[in-house]
């Protein structure tokens, strides 16, 4: 599942904070490395939730990388996908905002969507030929989207100045 924070902010900042002392992370940065055999084999078994979990793993380390990869707003969201379900995720890019990506049991969506009502939720599908153009499917009904958009008031945007 994939939510829009709300949280701009400005990803040069966010990566220029742990770019600086890379050499003192080195460790973090070996370990996280070595999960991306480990995420291969899972999913090539077809042990996706043992991918969620991985997923949690790997993003406690890159928030160790340094303060501002998170922040109180995104640890509260995070936390509130994990309770309702949610086995791991990851902010993607440099982090400290935008989007956020999660691995949810298809049982458990329904529950993480309701907790995070307040976000943009933004339903994807994964495409066997990689990376492709995004576009409104303009054949496909996006009911449920639209009526989810009406009924909550989504979270306005928080845009990050101070990072430090």
């Amino acid at each position: 599942m994939l939510f829009y924070t709300g949280i701009i902010r400005t990803a040069e900042k966010v990566a220029k904070s742990y770019v600086d002392i890379i050499e003192e992370k080195e460790k973090q940065l070996f370990l996280m490395h070595e999960m991306v055999d480990e995420a291969i084999k899972l999913i090539v078994n077809d042990n996706l939730d043992g991918f969620g979990y991985l997923l949690n793993d790997a993003w406690q380390k890159k928030r160790s990388l340094s303060k501002i990869v998170s922040n109180s707003q995104v640890d509260e969201i995070y936390a509130s996908a994990i309770n309702a379900g949610a086995l791991g995720g990851k902010l993607s890019g440099a982090g400290g905002g935008g989007f956020l990506l999660l691995y949810v049991p298809v049982e458990k969506q329904p529950d993480v969507k309701k907790k995070l009502f307040h976000l943009l939720h933004v339903p994807f599908s994964f495409e066997p030929k990689g990376s492709q153009i995004i576009f409104h499917d303009q054949h496909k009904e996006y009911k449920e989207e639209e009526q989810s958009h009406a009924e909550n008031a989504h979270t306005p945007f928080v845009e990050l100045k101070d990072l430090e």
